[in-house]
């Protein structure tokens, strides 16, 4: 699969996945990465949340963003997404830290998260 744009809960496209299994923003700018297939971290090693079926789930299990492959549930209604802009070229990515261990997942819900998805990786 090539670049996957992750949208926010109003439609706006906010992230790139790319095939390498980073996030990065619309500028260019290396966010975190996914870890196993389901962890998210950031460049600290710190876990910031779940990826399951495409949705990008908080800590607390609520949606921070979706793509057109999204297909997890239980989640919210998804807006008709934007057309995404023309990304920006990629910094070379950080080294990334040792992870820390992952959190015990909780229960997903149907609510939108109150983090942005840029916020999410902070």
């Amino acid at each position: 699969m090539n670049n996957i744009w992750f949208f926010n809960r109003y439609g706006e496209a906010q992230i790139i996945f790319d095939k390498n299994g980073r996030f990065i923003d619309r500028h260019g700018r290396n966010l975190g990465y996914l870890k196993d297939n389901q962890y998210l971290y950031n460049y600290n090693g710190k876990q910031c949340g779940w990826m399951d079926g495409y949705v990008i789930r908080d800590l607390y299990g609520s949606t921070v963003g979706f793509c057109q492959y999204s297909n997890d549930s239980p989640s919210p209604i998804f807006p008709i997404p934007q057309i995404p802009p023309i990304p920006a070229i990629p910094q070379i990515p950080p080294i990334p830290a040792i992870p820390q261990i992952p959190y015990i997942r909780p229960i997903k819900t149907f609510n939108w998260s109150p983090l942005s998805l840029i916020n999410l990786f902070n």
